[in-house]
């Protein structure tokens, strides 16, 4: 009768894998996991930057459009095309705009206003611009509706000082824009 040697059998290792998945055993990642954040961080900074720019940026043009709507309003009101043309060009628009604006948080207001009508004096465009305002701001190239007497006023605001330049310091910087917004309203008699 053969006898039976049992064989003392190495202990079992654990699994490089997992045979079933393929998921690789857990190893220590401490310093990889470092590396990828080191890595990643100034990307995920700048994105960051990037949402909160944009949402003061879209924040700050719906106030513009609000202003705007409000100082159209305002100069339709004036008895005439003459007149609104006159009341936008005399600076008390200019300052009913700037404390509209302030109340939405917007420090440097209007830069250049522009206001156009065709009411019954002959077609008329006025504006004002400070001295060296630095902007660049075209009233728009279409006519104004010509069945009926309408005004249109065009306010430009900065965005210099107005919002802070996170984007800068990684080379986006876009304070050197203007928000333009143009609003045209019935001219009342």
């Amino acid at each position: 009768m053969a006898t039976r040697t049992n064989v003392l059998k190495r202990p079992a290792r654990p699994p490089r894998s997992n045979r079933v998945s393929g998921i690789a055993a857990p190893r220590r990642r401490s310093g990889i996991v470092s590396v990828e954040l080191i890595l990643m961080l100034p990307i995920l900074l700048i994105l960051l930057a990037a949402i909160v720019e944009f949402g003061l940026i879209l924040s700050m043009i719906q106030s513009v459009e609000a202003a705007n709507r409000y100082g159209a309003r305002l100069v339709s009101e004036r008895p005439g095309g003459a007149a609104a043309v006159a009341f936008a060009t005399s600076g008390d628009l200019r300052q009913a705009l700037n404390r509209h604006l302030q109340v939405a948080g917007i420090q440097h207001g209007v830069c250049r206003l522009t206001v156009e009508h065709n009411g019954p004096s002959s077609p008329n465009r006025g504006g004002d611009a400070p001295p060296g305002a630095g902007c660049d701001c075209r009233p728009p190239g279409t006519s104004l509706p010509l069945p009926r007497t309408a005004v249109r006023l065009t306010i430009c605001v900065p965005l210099k000082d107005n919002i802070p330049d996170l984007l800068g310091g990684f080379g986006f910087s876009l304070t050197d824009r203007v928000i333009q917004q143009t609003t045209t309203f019935r001219l009342e008699q």
